[in-house]
């Protein structure tokens, strides 16, 4: 099953994002988010000024959208010392290249 919100109704479409940005899969009996974004802090970042929520607004086979909202934004990356994003698709039966 390939979630793409763009091809369905406005009803399909909500299911899909839900299940983008809520949805669980189950790996070996553990349960892990279909998306899993976290951040790594730059060499002089404080952690707990990176934190965030995000939301998945669109996607297809050939891209996603994703909003951030960053509780200090004035924190990210404001220093020479980048922080990374880190996104682990656990759902990757939900998301499959154009080539397959």
């Amino acid at each position: 099953m390939n979630l793409y919100s763009v091809d369905y109704n406005e009803y399909e479409a909500e299911q899909a994002l839900q299940i983008v940005n809520k949805g669980l899969v189950w790996i070996n009996g553990t349960s892990f988010p279909v998306i899993q974004i976290s951040v790594t802090p730059g060499e002089n970042s404080d952690p707990d000024l990176l934190l965030f929520k995000w939301n998945c607004t669109k996607f297809t086979n050939k891209y996603m959208d994703i909003e951030f909202n960053w509780e200090n934004v004035l924190e990210v990356s404001a220093n020479d010392f980048k922080e990374k994003l880190k996104i682990v698709f656990f759902g990757k039966q939900y998301f499959t290249a154009e080539d397959g």
